[in-house]
């Protein structure tokens, strides 16, 4: 759609391209959440500075919301769950700190999330520093978008410099903990 990849109802019957169900004006889709309990479609994820979900089901939304209410500042992910729905695990991360699980238990009430390991429990996120969003020209003029992440106490002039490039032109960084910038 306009240069992205979208998402599009399509007729197999007919084989036939139907209604957009997901586009952006600057950006990709890039992956698709089914909720295989229900037979369903529930989200497109695509990035910006970092990725984002575009909720088709309300309770999936909602839910999502909760999480975020619960666990705030960072980017919190189901990435895996039982077949029945009733467990699932949260992926919590931000730039500046190794991601953590927890086990959401939906078939409860209250609905909970308890802590289930860390990675890289000995880095500190106290140590650790931030990744921003920056972007500079390149001799031809091109824009560059970039991360950039300032040693945790230093001066952000006269420091030596890694350039560390993404995989592309499919794949992307993201402003997150990586322990190889860390």
């Amino acid at each position: 759609h306009d240069g992205k990849q979208a998402i599009y109802e399509y007729d197999l019957r007919s084989k036939q391209l139907g209604e957009p169900i997901f586009t952006h004006p600057t950006l990709d889709a890039e992956k698709l959440l089914f909720d295989e309990e229900r037979r369903k479609l529930i989200a497109v994820e695509y990035a910006g500075d970092e990725p984002k979900r575009d909720f088709l089901d309300e309770d999936a939304k909602r839910e999502q919301a909760a999480i975020d209410h619960a666990l705030p500042g960072t980017l919190n992910r189901v990435i895996s769950q039982s077949r029945d729905r009733g467990r699932a695990i949260v992926e919590v991360s931000n730039d500046a700190s190794p991601p953590t699980y927890y086990l959401f238990v939906r078939d409860t009430q209250p609905k909970r999330l308890e802590f289930l390991l860390a990675l890289h429990p000995d880095l500190r996120p106290e140590h650790l520093a931030p990744v921003r969003a920056v972007s500079y020209r390149a001799r031809d003029g091109l824009t560059i978008p970039a991360y950039l992440t300032i040693p945790k106490g230093s001066e952000p002039k006269h420091l030596p410099v890694i350039v560390h490039p993404h995989g592309g032109p499919t794949s992307r960084d993201y402003p997150r903990f990586a322990p190889e910038v860390q």
